[in-house]
This record gives structure tokens, sequence and C-alpha cells, in this order.
């Protein structure tokens, strides 16, 4: 029977509780029956591609481990919108603040500010600032008062009937006194108008009669002269009277009628205006219209001192017996 060569294939044996182990210590003499050591084993080399994925794990985990790092050593910058929103929030709870703060205790305080901000200010006057800045300071505490509420008015219940029901709103009748003093006042109204129609009346009367007497007192006309000679000179009668006129056309009037309402026209308008020379020259052609008729009448267009003149002539008499200016007006109709 052989020994066998490696020591783990030794045979078990029951009473000695386990195989026999040789002892670390004995050296192997190449005998039979003699323990040998266990060989020793050799790191095999790695793979390279495994080495490579281990050393790009382990740089991730030290650049995350970095970053982690510098993020709690720098400052964490607010996200935009929540920074607005926080802000937002501060200024509704100072306004509120605010509201509850006591008015006066709010307008001493901004009086304070506005001290300072005046003391601080160089260019403007102290005194000055300081009041401009109180003013500003009232007006927001009055501002910020709350407006008190509007008083709503109960409606006014119905009015009932005898009976107790709702009936229809009852109107308010007038007193005897207001009846009285309403009709006082038409009656003085209506007496007002009855005198001022009364007035109208007298007035109309009065123009009336005084029309009559004009008529009365008139001079009867006076007989038509006989027709004009023919040798008779408008244009010498206007140059010997006006030395410095200067005669431009002279036209012989037709119609006798048309002349008086025109000249009659030109009377009315000089009376309602006060015009003094106008009103001599209508009432002189008027005149010689009532004398002559307007075959006895010659009338030019004249230039006097650079302006021109309407000038009217009675040929019978050869007297100049009106001028008026402008020519264009005073000469239509003839």
């Amino acid at each position: 029977m052989s020994v066998p060569k490696d020591p783990t294939d030794a045979p078990f044996i029951p009473s000695m509780g386990g195989a026999l182990t040789p002892d670390p210590g004995d050296v192997d003499t190449g005998m039979p029956g003699t323990p040998q050591a266990p060989p020793e084993r050799v790191a095999e080399p790695e793979d390279p591609i495994a080495l490579a994925r281990r050393l790009a794990d382990e740089a991730k985990k030290k650049a995350a481990a970095q970053q982690a790092a510098a993020a709690q050593e720098a400052p964490v910058k607010e996200d935009p919108v929540a920074l607005a929103k926080r802000l937002a929030e501060e200024a509704k709870q100072k306004a509120a603040a605010a509201k509850k703060e006591d008015p006066a205790a709010l307008a001493r305080r901004l009086a304070e500010e506005a001290k300072k901000k005046a003391a601080a200010a160089k260019k403007e006057d102290p005194a000055t600032l300081a009041k401009r800045l109180a003013e500003e300071a009232k007006k927001k505490a009055a501002a910020s008062q709350p407006k008190p509420a509007a008083k709503v008015k109960a409606p006014e219940p119905a009015p009932k009937d005898r009976f107790g029901g709702l009936g229809a709103p009852r109107v308010k009748r007038k007193s005897a006194a207001e009846i009285l003093a309403e009709a006082r006042a038409a009656e003085e109204r209506a007496e007002a108008e009855a005198a001022e129609q009364k007035q109208k009346a007298a007035m109309a009367r009065a123009k009336v009669e005084e029309a009559k007497k004009r008529a009365a007192e008139a001079p009867a006309p006076a007989p038509k002269a006989e027709p004009v000679k023919a040798d008779v000179d408008p244009e010498q009668l206007i140059t010997t009277v006006l030395s410095t006129a200067t005669v431009i056309t002279i036209k012989r009037p037709a119609s006798t009628d048309v002349m008086r309402a025109v000249w009659s026209a030109h009377l009315a308008r000089a009376q309602a205006s006060s015009d003094l020379d106008l009103a001599i020259a209508s009432s002189s052609i008027l005149g010689a219209l009532d004398r002559v008729g307007a075959e006895g009448l010659a009338a030019a267009e004249a230039r006097i001192f650079g302006a021109e003149y309407a000038v009217f002539v009675e040929l019978g008499s050869g007297a100049l017996i009106a001028a008026a200016h402008p020519a264009h007006v005073y000469l239509a109709g003839t």
C-alpha cells in the first residue's frame, strides 16, 4: 500500500476525530510518508477593462464629494421667483403693520424721518425741506387711515291701511297755508302780466298819436317846378360850390318813388344810430323830391379830398343839397 503525496488526501480516522493534518514545520524530503507544505498562490494580473472601470468609479466619487463640500461652503442662491414672492409678502406685512399703527404715532415717526432727511440734505434749505416732508407725512398718515364704511339707510316701511295691511303709498297733503301762498303767488303773477300788457298798449297808443300829430304838422307838398332848362350844367354847379371837387360821373335819377323809398330807409337808419350828417342829407333829398321830383335833381360821383362822395344838386335852384360818403352806397336807386 502506497502513501498519498497530498496531506489533504489522508484517510479519515474516526477514532482520532478527523483527518490527519501535516505539521506546517515539516519539510518535504521527498521520502514516502513525509508530509509536504501547501504551494504559494501567485496573484493573477487584473483585467485592464475592469481596472479602468474601477478607477473611473473612484474618480466620480471623489468629484461628487468635492462638489458637495463646495456647495456647503458657498452661499445658497435663492430662486428669483421665490425671492420676488418673499419680498412681496414682506411688503404686504409692512403695509398691514402701517395700517394697524396709530395715526398719531405714524405721523410722529414720519416727521422724525423727515427731520433726519432734512438734516442730511445740504443743498435745500433745512426749514423748507422739513416743512415739505412734514406735509408729506401728514398726507401719508391721512391716506393710511381706513375710511369709515358708508351708512346704508334702512328702507322705510310701506304704509299700512286702516285694516293693518300694506296699502298704496299715501300722498302728502298740502296745508291750508301752503295752498293759500300758492294762490297768492299765482294772483301776483297774473297781475304783473296784466300790468305789462297795459303798459305795452299805452306805448302803442302814444306812438300812434305822435305819428298823427307829425302828419298834421307836416307842411303841404310844394308844387312841382318847371322842367329844368337844357343849358344848366350840374358839373359846373358842383365845382363852383366845391372848388376842390373832381366830378367823375353824373347821373339823372329815373324814379321819384324809388329814390324816396331808398332815402326814407337812410333817414330811419340815421335816426337809429344818431348820425346827424346822414339825417340832414336824407331830409334835404326827401324835401327836394317833394318839391321838384327826381327829374329836377342830378346825382354825381365826385372825389373830394381823396374820397368818393355822392353829391346831389337841385337843378332848378342851382343849389347843392346833399353829399354823402361812400358814393357806391348812396348812389343806389338813382
